[in-house]
């Protein structure tokens, strides 16, 4: 998925140019409400949720917003690719098509199903087990896997692009790890320089 670049880091020293560059940085305000909270991008559209706890889409061409609440009750949009926007709604997630809903809920028994990202028909996000355990998931429209980093106690996925899935596992000592799996190898992802925990949540 292509995607907008949400934050600029800017460097000084050395190694930067002397070629001085601007950029803009705009604050989202969805209609009817004081913030918005930005958690997907693909292109210029924007998805989030909003101080009222209601998904939104925001199009940078058009400078529009669009509420993305598939019902009475909080939302909020997390991932988008194209016109496919996905998301949770209560203790069960969504997929929205531009003109209808369809509920993402994890077929094994599980009691919180969380999309958080996709990437043209694939889906990824966590679920919680009759047990209350968290685990990662992929959906491809038809078929549901699920993703458990070898040896960990618990498992979330939070971005997609192409074959890559990135998120984060607790370890047997509860310590939070960041990981990539690229389809059939999982790989820790921690920063060196953090003492504390570590959690991917975009690609």
């Amino acid at each position: 998925m292509v995607r907008m670049v949400l934050a600029i880091v800017f460097s000084m020293g050395a190694l930067v140019s002397h070629t001085a560059r601007a950029a803009t940085i705009q604050f989202l305000t969805p209609a009817g409400s004081s913030l918005g909270i930005a958690y997907g991008v693909d292109g210029l559209n924007v998805v989030g949720q909003d101080a009222a706890q209601r998904g939104f889409l925001y199009n940078g061409a058009t400078k529009t917003y669009t509420v993305i609440q598939p019902g009475a009750g909080p939302s909020a949009a997390h991932g988008i690719s194209g016109n496919l926007i996905v998301g949770t709604w209560g203790k069960v997630g969504f997929l929205y098509d531009g003109v209808s809903y369809t509920t993402l809920s994890h077929p094994l028994g599980t009691i919180d199903t969380s999309p958080r990202d996709i990437d043209g028909s694939n889906i990824v996000g966590s679920y919680l087990d009759a047990s209350s355990i968290s685990h990662g998931f992929l959906y491809d429209g038809t078929t549901w896997s699920t993703l458990d980093f070898p040896g960990a106690k618990a498992t979330r996925a939070w971005g997609i692009s192409g074959t890559n899935i990135v998120g984060n596992y607790t370890d047997s000592k509860n310590l939070t790890h960041g990981f990539v799996y690229n389809g059939s190898t999982y790989t820790t992802l921690d920063d060196p320089f953090l003492m504390g925990p570590t959690a991917i949540q975009g690609i």
